[in-house]
C-alpha cells in the first residue's frame, strides 16, 4: 500500500496497473507475482488486481485497431467490454469511379452518379448511369460543327457527319454566278452557279446573265420597249442592247383615212383645232378641238362627202370664225363654222370632173374670202367668187398646162400686188397664175421642178426680203428632194435650186421650227418613213437635214403653233393624224 500512495494511488477501489498490482502481490502475497492475462478482447485491459488477473472495459468510444474502410462506420468500445460501431461520414465509400460521388449520409455508404456530362477523363464524360464514356452528346466531342459537318455521338462514341455534297453552304456572294457549297467530306468549294444572276441595274435593254460561272451582260430582245428619258419620243425600243428613242410624234385618230389635214381656231379660245377629211368611208370632215398644249380633246365627225384630198379652213361668212371647204367628187363642199366649232351640214357647188385641191383668199378684193379649186386630170384651175355670205357664185375656169397628177394649190401675194395670185403643181412643174388685181388671173407660167413629179407644194418668204417663195418636193423613186425656188420680186422666180431628202418624199410644210424668225421646211417620206427637218440659216440655205421616224407613210402635212410656244408644230396625215411638236425637235 505504501508503495501504490508513493506511486500516487489511492485507499480505495482503484485499478492499479498490472505493473503496480504485480508489485504490490510482491510485496505481500504469498506465492509471486501476478501475471495478467490476455483474453484477446481488444476492448477490454489484462490487469491483476488483488494479485488475481482479471479484464477491465476499456473506456467507451475506444477505436478498435481493426476497421472496415470506406464503410461509413467506425469500430470502437462500447464501455462495456465489448465492441460496437458508430457513424463515420468520413469514412468515405470510395468505389473508385469518376462518374460517381462517394457519400456517406447518417453512417450508409452511397455512390451516387455524377451530372451526365461531368469530366471523367481525357475526352471522356459521365452519362447518367454514372459510367465514363465517350460521349453523351455531340457537344461532349472535340472539334466544332459547321455547314458542312457535325458531331455525332453513338453509343457513347464520337463521331462526324458530312453534309451531302453540293448542299449551299456558308456565307454567298450575291450575283456572283457561283455558290460555296459542301464538298461532301467536310469543307466547302465554290461551283459555278448560273442561276445567281448579277443585279439588275434596271436597264431594261440589258439582262444581266451567267455563263459557265461567269457574269455577263445580254441585250434584250431587239423591240423590246424601253424608255431613253426624252419626253419627246414615242415608243423608245432596244436594239442592239440601247434604248433607241422612238418617232417623236403623237398619233390622233381621225376619220377612217385622213388624206389631208388643216388647223385653225374653230371655237374661238386661241387654240389650234385640227380639222381633218376622208377619201374613204362616210366621207366625215373629222375635228378635234385643241387643247392649247399639242393635244387635242374628243374627235367629233360632220357629214360630208368622200374627198379626193384637199382641205382649208377660212372665215367664209364674215362672222370672225374659220368655215371649212373641202374638194368633194366633182363637187366642192362648204360647212359653215355654228360659232363654237362646230359645222353646219355641207353645201354643194358642182366643179369639173376629180377636184383634187382647194384654196382660200380674198382675190377680187371685197373683204370676203373665195376659194379656188385644182384638178387631177382636168386642165383648169376653178375661182369661186364668195356673195359676201359665205355663199359662192358659179366656178370661173381659168386653162392651165395640160397634165394629170395630184395637184396641190396654195394662194399668197406672190407678186407684191397685195392680190393674192395662185401656184399649183402639175406634173415636174409648179404653175403660178398671177392675180390680175380683179380676182381674175392670167395665163399660167410653169417652172420646171425635179423629176418626174412633184409630191408637195408650200409657199413662205424663205430668205427674209419680203416676197413669198416656192418649195416644192419631188422624186423619181430613188432619188427625193426638196426644190426651193426663189421669188424674184416680181411673181417671177428663179430656178429651183434642190435639196436632196430621204425618198420617197410626199409631204411638206414650211413653218418657223426653230423659232429663229426663218421659215424652215419639214418633208415627209412615205417609204422610208422619214420626216427630215432642214433648218433655214434665213437666206434660203439649208443644212443636212435632221431626220426621225414616222410609223407610216405620208399623205400631206401642215404647220402651225399647237402649244403657243412661238414655234411652228409639224402635222401629217397618215390615214390618223400624226403630231410633231417643235420642241421635240431642233
Amino acid at each position: 500500500m505504501l508503495l501504490a500512495l508513493l506511486a500516487g494511488g489511492s485507499l480505495g477501489c482503484e485499478r492499479t496497473t498490472a505493473i503496480d498490482r504485480n508489485q504490490n502481490d510482491g510485496g505481500g502475497g504469498s506465492g509471486g507475482a501476478c501475471i495478467p492475462e490476455d483474453d484477446g478482447n481488444p476492448c477490454t485491459e489484462d490487469v491483476c488486481e488483488g494479485g488475481v488477473p482479471t479484464h477491465e472495459p476499456t473506456v467507451a468510444g475506444t477505436a478498435l485497431p481493426d476497421q472496415v474502410t470506406g464503410d461509413c462506420q467506425q469500430a470502437v468500445c462500447d464501455g462495456n467490454g465489448a465492441a460496437t460501431h458508430q457513424n463515420d461520414d468520413a469514412d468515405l465509400p470510395d468505389d473508385m469511379n469518376a462518374c460517381t460521388d462517394d457519400v456517406c449520409s447518417a453512417g450508409a455508404p452511397s455512390n451516387p452518379p455524377l451530372a451526365a456530362g461531368a469530366a471523367c477523363g481525357q475526352g471522356l464524360v459521365c452519362d447518367d448511369s454514372g459510367m465514363c464514356v465517350g460521349c453523351n452528346t455531340p457537344a461532349d466531342c472535340a472539334g466544332t460543327d459547321d455547314g458542312c459537318k457535325a458531331r455525332t455521338c453513338e453509343a457513347g462514341v464520337c463521331g462526324v457527319s458530312f453534309t451531302p455534297a453540293s448542299t449551299p453552304a456558308g456565307t454567298q456572294i450575291p450575283g456572283d454566278c457561283s455558290a460555296i457549297v459542301c464538298d461532301g467530306n467536310g469543307d466547302t468549294t465554290t461551283i459555278a452557279d448560273d442561276t445567281d444572276l448579277p443585279p439588275d441595274d434596271a436597264d431594261p435593254c440589258k439582262a444581266p446573265v451567267c455563263s459557265a460561272g461567269q457574269p455577263s451582260v445580254a441585250h434584250a430582245p431587239d423591240g423590246t420597249t424601253c424608255a431613253d428619258g426624252d419626253a419627246c419620243t414615242q415608243t423608245d425600243t432596244c436594239q442592239a442592247g440601247v434604248c433607241v428613242g422612238g418617232d417623236i410624234g403623237t398619233t390622233f385618230v381621225m376619220g377612217s383615212v385622213a388624206v389631208d389635214i388643216e388647223v385653225a381656231d374653230l371655237d374661238g379660245d386661241g387654240k389650234l383645232d385640227l380639222i381633218t377629211v376622208e377619201n374613204a368611208g362616210s366621207g366625215n370632215v373629222s375635228v378635234r378641238l385643241g387643247l392649247g398644249d399639242g393635244t387635242f380633246g374628243p374627235l367629233v365627225n360632220h357629214a360630208a362627202a368622200t374627198s379626193n384630198g384637199g382641205v382649208t379652213a377660212a372665215d367664209l361668212n364674215g362672222d370672225g370664225r374659220p368655215d371649212i371647204a373641202l374638194t368633194a367628187t366633182n363637187s366642192m363642199q362648204v360647212l359653215l363654222n355654228q360659232g363654237d366649232g362646230t359645222l353646219a351640214a355641207a353645201v354643194a357647188y358642182p366643179t369639173n370632173a376629180l377636184p383634187y385641191d382647194i384654196a382660200a383668199a380674198d382675190v377680187n378684193g371685197d373683204g370676203a374670202v373665195d376659194l379656188a379649186v385644182v384638178y387631177f386630170g382636168n386642165n383648169n384651175v376653178s375661182v369661186f367668187l364668195n356673195q359676201l355670205d359665205g355663199t359662192f357664185a358659179a366656178k370661173v375656169d381659168y386653162p392651165v398646162t395640160s397634165g394629170i397628177g395630184g395637184a396641190v394649190l396654195k394662194a399668197g401675194d406672190l407678186d407684191g400686188d397685195s392680190r393674192p395670185d395662185l401656184v399649183f403643181s402639175r406634173g415636174s412643174t409648179v404653175n403660178v397664175l398671177l392675180n390680175q388685181g380683179d380676182g381674175t388671173f392670167g395665163a399660167a407660167t410653169s417652172y420646171p421642178v425635179g423629176d418626174p413629179a412633184i409630191r408637195a407644194l408650200d409657199i413662205a418668204d424663205l430668205n427674209n426680203d419680203g416676197s413669198i417663195d416656192l418649195a416644192a418636193t419631188y422624186s423619181n423613186g430613188t432619188t427625193s428632194g426638196v426644190s426651193v425656188l426663189l421669188n424674184q420680186l416680181g411673181g417671177s422666180f428663179a430656178a429651183a435650186v434642190n435639196h436632196a431628202v430621204t425618198p420617197i418624199a410626199n409631204g411638206l410644210a414650211a413653218g418657223d421650227i426653230d423659232g429663229d424668225g426663218d421659215a424652215d421646211l419639214a418633208v415627209g417620206s412615205s417609204n422610208s418613213k422619214i420626216l427630215s427637218v432642214l433648218l433655214n440659216a434665213g437666206d434660203a440655205s439649208f443644212g443636212e437635214p435632221t431626220t426621225y421616224s414616222m410609223p407610216s407613210s405620208v399623205y400631206r402635212m401642215t404647220a402651225g403653233d399647237l402649244n403657243a410656244d412661238g414655234r411652228s408644230d409639224i402635222l401629217a396625215a397618215d390615214g390618223a393624224v400624226r403630231v410633231y411638236l417643235s420642241n421635240c425637235m431642233p
